[in-house]
């Protein structure tokens, strides 16, 4: 059974992998913020560093992760107390579960999870409310014998009623909910076709999203009086969050997105009065979806007196801030990376003082962090060191130049592009400053140093420590994995000659790339009569050597004193077409440069 509900689990993560990043939940004291995050080892995130673009690394950005939904992933939810970091594993497993959701007195954290029963039982389906290590299964029940909701059930959050009393469960086998009385563990109701359920503050009603075809309705209800109360009130394109409630129970506050497709599209900020059951459009709360662009997610945390706004807008083709409002103004955009890496899920601290927010998303993959609204510092939340590394990998991921038509020999910025693509070389020194310090935390973890170098590569470089790239660069050129990687390897040894000024160097190891003739890529496809047709690409098209040859081409002449000689030719009978045929060859990984001047050194 076991066996056949990860196969089918696999078959959902392709087809119905939600894109919402998953909320974050404060604790009513605000002491505490709590969160889940499936994560990969430490040893695959760093073992995929992304030091080169490549379409494997693109596939990765834009689509879903099918390799993942049926393992590799292990889900946690964590409990970090904000004041010293001190971090508490709520849970742990090998299958999907939910967000959590924090008790109305903030003792109790609730939240649902599959997991398996004793050896040779199905999984099950389980309720859990924790109070603090201690665990108690409130409800119990097998999973069904569909493919069950994967990894859209991470961005599910458990709603808990403010009485205590009940709690708002999603469905794991299809999309509904159920309402399981804390104390019985019975159902009390189920709501079919639901999501995304939040209970009025004051008690008594509920509101949920209920699907409709390709939209989403609004729906708000009484608690005690069931379906016969249920009211609709407006239909949705998108949805990513439930309804926020105002903290008198009397109305409701949602964005609405337009259609997720159509350019010229705006975000509005809605109310509705539950007594009047008509919303209300408030205002806009973004720019319109330009041509090509589509509507990815939308976020919305207010304060408890509803004058404090923070919105955030997902766009495909732009950078999300956190948009801060004060009643109807607009004060503030936040953004620690200056449009490097995706916002989303803002949760205002019950002080009002910082925001727990994901970054690096949309979808599971979007990490957990908090912003001091007082110096608006990103703070990863990192209790484990395979959050550590998801974190040094996303922070590469984001730091890519903007200008990602241009073909690059690596994901890092040419020396003289700090400043001009994208944000500006202090933002890039910052965020690389946050990658170095997470990849020197990981020195006490057992991994290889083989698996660190391309991390500490890529940061140093960013924060134009070149000489730390040097001293690691021999090792990182052995962790070219075939020859256009070895190639890229030695392209990144030229761009880092160029960026200490070292242009003679840069320039022979550019002119021995461009004569490997791989600029043009022949592609071989069946023609459908038995025979294949050969296509190459349009030579006009542009290649990251000759990208790299126009940078060097264009670099100022080096200071006197600084250009250091190319190295000798090795002793061969045959003259090598260039000195630097040895540095990559069919037989062996690339051997650096840098390791070859420093063996002739040697005494």
């Amino acid at each position: 059974m076991i066996a056949s509900w990860l196969a089918g689990l696999a078959m959902v993560g392709v087809s119905m992998t939600d894109v919402s990043d998953p909320p974050l939940a404060w604790s009513p004291s605000g002491d505490w913020v709590a969160f889940a995050v499936a994560t990969p080892s430490v040893e695959r995130s760093l073992a995929s560093f992304p030091l080169f673009p490549s379409d494997e690394d693109r596939d990765e950005q834009e689509g879903t992760h099918p390799e993942d939904a049926a393992s590799g992933l292990t889900f946690r939810i964590w409990a970090v107390r904000v004041r010293d970091n001190q971090a508490l594993k709520v849970a742990e497993s090998a299958y999907p579960l939910t967000s959590p959701a924090w008790g109305p007195n903030g003792r109790g954290l609730a939240f649902a999870q599959v997991a398996e029963g004793t050896p040779g039982d199905d999984l099950r389906w389980e309720v859990v409310v924790a109070f603090g290590e201690d665990r108690e299964v409130i409800a119990s029940r097998p999973l069904l014998g569909g493919p069950g909701r994967g990894h859209a059930l991470l961005a599910e959050p458990v709603a808990w009623e403010p009485g205590g009393a009940v709690l708002a469960v999603p469905d794991p086998d299809q999309v509904g909910v159920e309402l399981i009385d804390v104390k019985t563990g019975a159902q009390a109701r189920r709501i079919d076709n639901a999501r995304l359920v939040s209970f009025s503050p004051i008690g008594g009603r509920l509101a949920y999203f209920r699907s409709r075809g390709e939209q989403w309705e609004l729906v708000e209800g009484d608690l005690d009086l069931g379906p016969i109360a249920d009211r609709p009130i407006d239909l949705l394109n998108i949805i990513n969050q439930p309804a926020c409630w105002t903290s008198d129970g009397q109305a409701l506050l949602y964005l609405k997105p337009g259609n997720p497709l159509a350019e010229g599209q705006q975000t509005r900020f809605f109310s509705v009065r539950v007594s009047e059951q008509i919303p209300r459009q408030v205002k806009e709360v973004e720019s319109p979806a330009l041509p090509g662009e589509r509507i990815l997610g939308s976020y919305l945390s207010v304060a408890a007196d509803g004058l404090d706004q923070y919105f955030v807008v997902q766009f495909s083709g732009r950078p999300a801030a956190i948009s801060y409002h004060q009643g109807s103004h607009p004060l503030d955009r936040i953004h620690p990376y200056a449009g490097m890496g995706m916002i989303g899920a803002p949760s205002l601290s019950p002080r009002g003082d910082q925001l727990a927010v994901r970054f690096g998303g949309p979808g599971i993959r979007s990490l957990p962090a908090r912003i001091t609204l007082k110096d608006k510092q990103l703070r990863p939340l990192v209790p484990d060191d395979e959050l550590r590394a998801a974190w040094i990998n996303t922070l590469a991921e984001v730091a890519e130049p903007g200008a990602t038509t241009r073909p690059r020999p690596t994901r890092l910025p040419f020396s003289d592009e700090f400043g001009e693509v994208g944000p500006p070389s202090a933002t890039f020194q910052r965020l690389a400053g946050l990658g170095n310090r997470l990849t020197r935390e990981l020195g006490a973890n057992p991994v290889s140093r083989t698996l660190r170098v391309r991390p500490i590569a890529f940061f140093s470089y960013l924060q134009k420590d070149y000489d730390a790239v040097d001293r690691v660069m021999p090792d990182v050129a052995r962790t070219a994995m075939n020859a256009d990687q070895a190639l890229r390897m030695l392209g990144l040894q030229a761009q880092l000659c160029l960026a200490q000024g070292k242009q003679r160097e840069a320039e022979a190891m550019v002119e021995f790339i461009r004569h490997q003739n791989r600029e043009r890529i022949a592609q071989v496809e069946e023609n459908g009569n038995g025979g294949f047709t050969v296509s190459l690409d349009d030579p006009e098209t542009g290649s990251w050597p000759e990208e790299l040859w126009n940078a060097a081409q264009a670099g100022d002449e080096t200071r006197p004193g600084s250009r250091l000689e190319p190295p000798a030719m090795p002793p061969r009978a045959v003259p090598l077409s260039s000195p630097f045929d040895a540095a990559v060859t069919p037989e062996r990984g690339p051997r650096s440069l840098i390791e070859d001047r420093t063996r002739r050194a040697d005494p």
